[in-house]
């Protein structure tokens, strides 16, 4: 049903086929690693590896695959800094994390994953300040994350007209 209803949304949108394809491939990705991370707190490193490499492998169809090489390279060198500074050689919770926005920054470019990071911590940031008022010090990230990802990801199918 999933499947079939992310199809026929993929249908309406005017963007080129290409992009629908790469739209409903992130899709099952991203479900399959919100659901995981959601109910066990973990988002293992084969999930995010593997949406990582398969981001890698779909700009390769792109007509800007080296500028986004770039961005992915660059992307790749501040996360591992940042796991390095912060984890110390050791594996702490958050480095799915970190993953997770090195695969989203090969799917969508580096300014989709600005944007996708800034979403998906201000959604956490609200969710934890009213779930620390029940007694809970923690929640997992990584669906926020990639609640973040599937908005953009609309916005950019869609690309609906925003006045301010």
């Amino acid at each position: 049903m999933a499947i079939q209803y992310s199809c026929g949304v993929n249908y309406l949108s005017s963007s080129p086929l290409l992009y629908r394809i790469h739209a409903v491939l992130i899709l099952s990705f991203i479900l399959q690693m919100a659901v995981t991370d959601a109910l066990t707190g973990l988002l293992p490193g084969t999930f995010t590896r593997r949406f990582l490499i398969a981001g890698m492998l779909s700009q390769i169809t792109t007509d800007i695959w080296w500028f986004r090489t770039t961005e992915f390279a660059t992307a790749a060198i501040v996360l591992f800094c940042l796991h390095k500074l912060v984890n110390r050689h050791r594996l702490n919770i958050g480095t799915g994390d970190l993953w997770l926005i090195a695969g989203i920054t090969a799917w969508s470019g580096l300014y989709n994953a600005i944007w996708c990071v800034l979403l998906g911590t201000g959604g956490f940031v609200l969710w934890h300040s009213t779930w620390c008022i029940k007694g809970h010090k923690e929640g997992p990230l990584g669906p926020w994350l990639c609640l973040g990802h599937v908005l953009l990801l609309l916005d950019n199918l869609y690309q609906p007209l925003w006045v301010i």
